[in-house]
C-alpha cells in the first residue's frame, strides 16, 4: 500500500508539473510576444483569426502570482503523501509498536493520544499492539499551509528518511520552498494583491523556483521510497 501511494503520488506529482508548465509557457509567450490579444486554436490546430479576445496586461502579473499558489500546491501535496505512504505501509504491515525504531514510537504515541478519549476505535481493533502504531494519524493536519525546506528537514529527522546530497545541491537547499510559502500565506491571507505580487516576479525567477521545488520534491520521494523498500521505520530492519 505504502510503496502504491508512492508510485501514485508520482502520477500525480507529473500531472501538477504540466499545469505549472503550460502556465509559465503561456506567461512567457505574452512578455516575449507582448501580446494582448489571445486567438483560438480548432481542434485540428487551425487558427480561427475571427475569434480573438483581448486582456489587460495585468492579467499576466495575476497569473505570475498565481504561480507560488500552483506551486505551494504541488509541495504540500507531494510531501503530504509520502508522509501518508510511510503510515499506509506500516499499517498494512501490522508492523508491531515495539519493531518500530524509537521516532517512530514517538510519533506513533502522540497520534494515539488523538483516539484516547473515543473507546469505541480503540475498543473495535482486533490488537492494539498494532492499532496504536497507526491509529489517530491524520495527514491533513500534517502543514497546514506551513511547509518550506526547514520544516521537510524537520519531518525528515523526525521519521528517519534522509534527502539524498545530489537532490540537496540540485535544488539549493530547497532554499525556493521559503519564497514559495511566504508569497503563497500572504496571497491567502490577502496581505498583497495578486497583481502586486506578480509585479515584484519576473518569469526567469518563477522558472529557477519551479526547477528548484520540483528536484527537492523528487529528492524526498526517492527518500521515502527508499526509506520503506529497506524498512528503516524498524528497529533491526529486515
Amino acid at each position: 500500500m505504502g510503496l502504491n501511494l508512492l508510485a501514485e503520488t508520482r502520477d500525480v506529482v507529473e500531472e501538477r508539473k504540466k499545469e505549472i508548465e503550460r502556465q509559465l509557457s503561456f506567461i512567457k509567450q505574452a512578455i516575449d510576444t507582448k501580446s494582448t490579444t489571445l486567438i483560438f486554436m480548432e481542434e485540428g490546430g487551425d487558427v480561427d483569426l475571427d475569434k480573438q479576445v483581448s486582456f489587460d496586461r495585468g492579467l499576466i502579473k495575476t497569473l505570475s502570482a498565481s504561480t507560488y499558489l500552483l506551486l505551494y500546491n504541488l509541495i504540500e501535496c507531494s510531501m503530504t503523501n509520502a508522509i501518508d505512504s510511510i503510515h499506509s505501509h506500516i499499517r498494512k504491515e501490522r508492523t508491531s509498536f515495539h519493531d518500530l525504531t524509537l521516532n517512530m514510537q514517538k510519533i506513533a504515541l502522540k497520534n494515539f493520544r488523538n483516539v484516547l478519549t473515543k473507546d469505541e476505535h480503540i475498543l473495535a481493533q482486533g490488537s492494539i499492539e498494532h492499532a496504536i502504531v497507526w491509529l489517530g494519524y491524520d495527514g491533513e493536519k500534517l502543514f497546514s499551509g506551513n511547509i518550506d525546506a526547514r520544516k521537510v528537514r524537520e519531518m525528515a529527522t523526525k521519521y528517519g528518511f534522509v534527502i539524498s546530497k545530489e537532490a540537496i545541491h540540485r535544488s539549493e537547499g530547497g532554499r525556493s520552498l521559503l519564497m514559495i510559502k511566504s508569497k503563497r500565506n500572504e496571497l491567502s491571507h490577502g496581505k498583497v494583491s495578486f497583481e502586486e505580487c506578480g509585479q515584484e516576479s519576473s518569469i526567469d525567477e518563477l522558472y529557477g523556483m519551479y526547477e528548484q521545488a520540483i528536484a527537492f520534491v523528487d529528492g524526498i520521494l526517492d527518500a521515502i521510497e527508499h526509506y520503506l523498500k529497506e524498512r528503516l521505520y524498524l528497529k533491526i530492519p529486515a
